[in-house]
């Protein structure tokens, strides 16, 4: 069985090339997912796929990258960058992840703006 890492690096290399399909079967039948503060919470694989086919076409921020993935058991720690458009610009903004993981699927996925909330986030939950 993959780790949490593997899956999460998985999953996103599929966003990345818009494998939906793939996507969505990482998704826990009971699955939380947000993928930044401005969206709602979508909740199980269905309403996850509403999200990554339409919705995130409406969100301002777009691109995202992740640029290291660090692992405590079940959750995931996902350090990376997004883009926004701000005053006619795109603009790079940092970004953090925390993903709870079971039965090698996504269970719950939680974004930070501030990347250092995630962090403490992760060491609460790494060291509980």
């Amino acid at each position: 069985m993959e780790t949490g890492k593997e899956t999460i690096l998985r999953l996103y290399g599929a966003y990345r090339r818009q494998d939906i399909e793939e996507v969505v079967a990482g998704m826990h039948e009971h699955a939380r997912f947000q993928a930044v503060p401005s969206t709602r919470v979508y909740e199980g694989p269905e309403d996850i796929r509403l999200f990554f086919e339409t919705e995130i076409h409406d969100i301002a921020e777009f691109d995202f990258r992740v640029e290291s993935v660090e692992e405590s058991g079940p959750v995931v720690l996902l350090l990376g960058r997004y883009r926004i458009f701000e005053e006619g610009e795109a603009k790079d903004r940092p970004m953090a992840w925390l993903s709870t993981m079971e039965n090698g699927q996504i269970r719950e996925f939680q974004p930070f703006t501030d990347p250092q909330e995630g962090v403490e986030k992760f060491r609460d939950a790494a060291f509980a």
